[in-house]
Formats: C-alpha cells, sequence, structure tokens
C-alpha cells in the first residue's frame, strides 16, 4: 500500500489501541477543492504533530499524548479499512458520537462549522497494526492535507486487527446505529 491518510498521533494511537474506531474529517488548509474526500477504502495512519491541540481532547485521552522524538522521520506502524464514511449535517447527531471518539464536544463543533459548511464526514474504521516501518519525510509530505502518496509501497507486516472480531462486530452496530 502507497497511501497514507495525516491524522494527530494521539488520535492515531487510540485507534490503534482500540480506544476508537471512529475519525471525523472536514480537511486539511491546503486541501484539494477545500474539503475531505474519502479518496481510498484502505490507507496507512500517518501519524502528525502538525495542529495537534490538548486542548480539544477529551481528558481520557491526554494519556496517550507524547512528544514528537523523530521529527523528519515517519513511523508508519498502523492502517485502516474503511468500514463505512457518513456525512454528517446534524449537530446533534455528530455530538451523540463524541464518546466513540477522541475529541471533545467543543472541537467537534468547530470542525462541523469550519469554513462555514456544516457538516463533517464520520469515518468507521477497522484498524490493524503491524510491524513499523519508518519513511524519510520528504518535501512532497508536508503541508495540512488529508492524504499523502508515499514514494513507496509500504508492506503490511504482521498485521493485527486493534479490536478483536467480536469487540469490533458490537462497536460497528452500535456505531452504525448512530451513522
Amino acid at each position: 500500500m502507497n497511501v497514507a491518510l495525516k491524522e494527530w498521533d494521539v488520535q492515531t494511537r487510540a485507534l490503534e489501541q482500540g480506544k476508537t474506531a471512529l475519525l471525523f474529517r472536514k480537511g486539511g488548509i491546503v486541501e484539494q477543492r477545500g474539503e475531505f474526500s474519502l479518496e481510498h477504502g484502505q490507507f496507512w495512519f500517518y501519524p502528525t504533530f502538525l495542529h495537534q491541540n490538548t486542548g480539544e481532547l477529551q481528558t481520557g485521552f491526554h494519556d496517550l499524548l507524547r512528544e514528537n522524538l523523530s521529527a523528519g522521520t515517519v513511523h508508519l506502524q498502523s492502517f485502516a479499512v474503511v468500514e463505512k464514511v457518513a456525512k454528517l449535517e446534524d449537530l446533534a447527531q455528530i455530538r451523540a458520537l463524541e464518546p466513540f471518539n477522541a475529541l471533545t464536544a467543543d472541537a467537534l463543533e468547530r470542525k462541523f462549522h469550519y469554513r462555514n459548511k456544516p457538516y463533517v464526514h464520520a469515518l468507521l474504521l477497522r484498524v490493524y497494526t503491524c510491524q513499523p516501518v519508518s519513511l524519510l519525510e520528504t518535501p512532497e509530505y508536508a503541508g495540512c492535507v488529508s492524504w499523502v502518496d508515499l514514494a513507496q509501497d509500504v508492506p503490511m507486516l504482521e498485521p493485527k486487527p486493534a479490536l478483536p472480531d467480536a469487540d469490533f462486530l458490537a462497536l460497528k452496530t452500535q456505531l452504525e446505529a448512530l451513522l
């Protein structure tokens, strides 16, 4: 696989540890067409510290915060398969999903209203962890964008689901009812 989704390091770690299987996306500052679009059904997570904001995280996820000690290198160690994507245009629906993600209600509301376009995309993801692969960050990987085309195919070595099958199925059923 040679595509990655940039996501806050803390959110990536929450997904890897099975603390969540849901991401909310609106789009990066220099996103094509100014908004997020789901371009790939499976992708690597590209953990980033760019714009990561402790104040936008629920306190239950603060223990996952860490400093970026490897500037210039990206460590790919998890990937996702998209199970469902929904464009949510009802803030009450988004608030009902707050317990299933790392962001606070205020952060979700700001994301919802970003660029005066009231919606967000909710991604239900099946996440797998693997043996880590380190890549040098290149100028092509820089910037506030969602998708990064990697310079090479990255092998998925020894993938393991972040959540056991039964736990993921139960969570998926619960989230699909809310989506």
